[in-house]
């Protein structure tokens, strides 16, 4: 609950990254304003948030995140998933996203190929049910020690009509502190 609301200018970047499932982001009103800004006003009440998790096997497990607009009592979001382990190297990923104010209503899926202790690939695609078209498409590899990881990330996403699609490559270096173990 925010008890004194406020207008105020937001990022476009920032505005775009929020998620009806995170109750600390609650805006309403958006006013566009030039150079990448965006007039909103914080919300009283925040979103009703309920998750829930199951795994009825050791390798399967299902998710879900519904968030519920309780200004105008009415689902906000809904996403859902299902997560299989094949074997000790392969995890295969589903799942739905629906969010009401960005027409948001699409498909995720993702792959996860542990080739060794150390290398790994990591894809994922995301196809837009309104559209009918493949929104992203990502492919990571990573090397990972017990002390640091190198990753390379290549992402293809689609922007629309009247838009060139928006290619990525991205490498990172990751340093990893081994945390320490308490004595007992």
């Amino acid at each position: 609950m925010n008890l004194q609301p406020k207008t105020r200018e937001f990022s476009d970047v920032y505005l775009e990254a929020l998620t009806p499932e995170r109750i600390d982001q609650a805006v309403t009103d958006l006013r566009p304003l030039a150079n990448g800004f965006t007039q909103a006003t914080e919300r009283r009440w925040s979103n009703l948030v309920f998750q829930a998790g199951v795994r009825p096997l050791p390798r399967l497990a299902v998710h879900g995140t519904v968030a519920v607009n309780v200004g105008q009592p009415e689902v906000e979001a809904v996403n859902s998933g299902v997560e299989a382990q094949l074997g000790d190297t392969l995890t295969v990923e589903a799942g739905q996203s629906y969010v009401r104010d960005r027409l948001v209503d699409g498909v995720v899926a993702r792959i996860l190929w542990k080739a060794t202790k150390s290398v790994s690939l990591d894809l994922l695609t995301r196809y837009d049910i309104r559209l009918s078209i493949l929104l992203e498409n990502m492919a990571l590899l990573s090397y990972s020690s017990c002390c640091w990881e190198l990753g390379l990330k290549y992402t293809h996403r689609t922007r629309g009509s009247g838009q060139s699609d928006e290619n990525s490559v991205q490498v990172t270096f990751d340093l990893k502190m081994p945390s320490p173990t308490l004595a007992r």
